[in-house]
């Protein structure tokens, strides 16, 4: 029975419009077959006794289980290996992809089983398949089983050394992909984790270079040189020179769309990587474009459909249009999609809402549906709905910490600023101080001497004047890999703070 179950498990997962309707008129000796078929979809029946009993009465040795039994087998595996694949129709790498591992799938079933003729035949579209979009790992498992077909089941030498040979090129090239892949992970690792470090990485990514420049002499693989010139595009990022990295990022995915084959996930990281470069660059027009494709490349689900306005939200607040990104933030909250989500993830967005409520607080918000909107905000009542992001001492909480200030001081509550000085000063210095928060350091500070100033604005605005160049000096990567405690730039943010404050009275 657990050959019928299999069977019925590939069968399920063909597309709904592919699978053959069981309830129907047919030749009279069909509709037993159907039923079969039926109860096993509806798991009705587990075993060939149980069957046996429930349509003949019989146990299961008898004749005509047998015959029914065989042509419920027939009939399953007919339905599955003749069914129009829907992916096939479209000619790209990601149908191609998805229908290879699907057919590998079922090969693999089929062998387990026993059908071993018809795992041969889906073994050789696979092979056919994956040579042409170069899937090495997948035609190398197809090749060895049909070395093993032509060995075991259909004795053919001539045909089973042809395919071993192939089985061996394969082998080949996937020994020198393997290692690239794995040099390009650890270079990948030592992004990620030294993030105070990243300064040098653009330095420390030569011996990744030299590693895979080895590699292309043994192998001189297209796979191979993506994973160079990825780590030549991360390691500019790293190194703060976005408009070389940009440009490499341009030539890579022209010259990958060019050829027709540009998997999704690699599509994916050049988009950010364009994104990121976009960003620190200022060009937020080029960004939102960018993002618009990274957004709707995939299926729209509400998760990334989310994350998606989560991007132009960010984009338009980078770009200063305060107004347009009111009105996506209320479409957001229109559509419920932060209801379904995690409540990390509506904690942000409230987060988000505190910087709109500032914004509108100094007059930079004139959407018709704010003064509405803003009018139950309570600052304390905020701070009891994002608990979890305000027990952080990095991220998110420093965006907590710089609105709470911001919010204090264009409400005039300066007791609350002097109370608070010395706590935020060693906050900063004991969990700001360090490279990858080196911004959000320099804005606490910059924030903290306005209460040692004594409020004096036309002294603040003196001894602050070099503190846009000390930021362009410290390019906002953290916050543009994955949007962080930089909600508005601080560069942006800071001005807003001089140009409001120096219009009022001092104290």
């Amino acid at each position: 029975m657990e050959d019928l179950i299999a069977l019925v498990r590939i069968y399920k997962l063909l597309p709904a419009n592919q699978r053959v309707r069981l309830t129907r008129n047919g030749a009279k000796n069909m509709k037993m077959v159907y039923r079969f078929i039926e109860d096993l979809i509806d798991g009705k029946i587990t075993s060939d006794a149980q069957a046996s009993m429930l349509y003949f009465n019989e146990g299961p040795t008898n004749p005509r289980f047998y015959s029914l039994r065989k042509r419920v087998v027939s009939k399953l595996l007919c339905w599955i290996t003749n069914s129009e694949n829907p992916y096939l129709k479209q000619d790209t790498y990601e149908s191609a992809s998805i229908t290879s591992n699907l057919l590998s799938s079922q090969a693999g079933v089929l062998l387990d089983i026993g059908a071993f003729d018809m795992a041969h035949k889906i073994n050789l579209s696979i092979l056919r398949l994956a040579e042409k979009w170069q899937f090495t790992e997948i035609a190398e498992r197809a090749a060895r089983n049909i070395c093993d077909y032509h060995a075991f089941h259909e004795v053919n030498p001539r045909k089973f050394l042809h395919f071993q040979q192939i089985c061996r090129d394969l082998r080949e090239t996937w020994k020198w992909e393997i290692q690239a892949s794995d040099v390009f992970a650890g270079f990948m690792l030592a992004f990620h984790t030294n993030k105070e470090g990243r300064i040098t990485l653009e330095s420390m990514a030569q011996i990744y270079i030299q590693d895979l420049e080895r590699i292309l002499i043994h192998k001189n693989s297209v796979r191979v040189k993506q994973y160079l010139v990825r780590i030549q595009i991360i390691s500019l990022i790293a190194g703060f020179k976005f408009s070389q990295a940009l440009k490499l990022a341009i030539e890579m995915m022209q010259e990958l769309e060019e050829t027709t084959s540009l998997p999704l996930h690699l599509r994916n990281e050049l988009l950010q990587s364009k994104m990121v470069c976009y960003l620190n660059t200022k060009q937020f027009e080029e960004g939102k474009r960018v993002a618009e494709n990274l957004v709707t490349i995939r299926p729209v689900t509400s998760e990334i459909r989310l994350s998606g306005m989560e991007v132009n939200f960010m984009l338009s607040l980078h770009d200063g249009k305060f107004n347009e990104a009111m009105g996506i933030y209320l479409n957001t909250l229109q559509l419920n999609i932060l209801k379904e989500s995690e409540p990390i993830i509506q904690e942000k967005w409230l987060i988000y809402e505190s910087y709109l409520f500032f914004l509108h607080q100094i007059g930079q918000i004139t959407h018709t549906e704010a003064d509405t909107f803003f009018k139950p905000f309570r600052f304390a009542r905020f701070l009891n709905e994002v608990p979890m992001l305000n027990r952080e001492k990095r991220g998110l909480n420093i965006a907590i910490l710089i609105i709470e200030f911001l919010l204090c001081l264009v409400q005039g509550k300066t007791e609350w600023i002097f109370a608070r000085h010395d706590a935020l000063k060693k906050y900063s210095s004991r969990y700001l101080n360090q490279a990858e928060n080196r911004r959000s350091y320099l804005f606490l500070r910059a924030l903290l001497q306005i209460p040692v100033l004594a409020f004096n604005w036309k002294l603040i605005n003196e001894k602050s004047k070099q503190f846009p160049d000390i930021l362009q000096e410290n390019p906002n990567l953290e916050s543009s890999l994955s949007f962080g405690a930089e909600i508005i730039p601080y560069d942006v943010l800071w001005a807003l703070v001089i140009s409001y404050s120096s219009s009022r009275k001092a104290g």
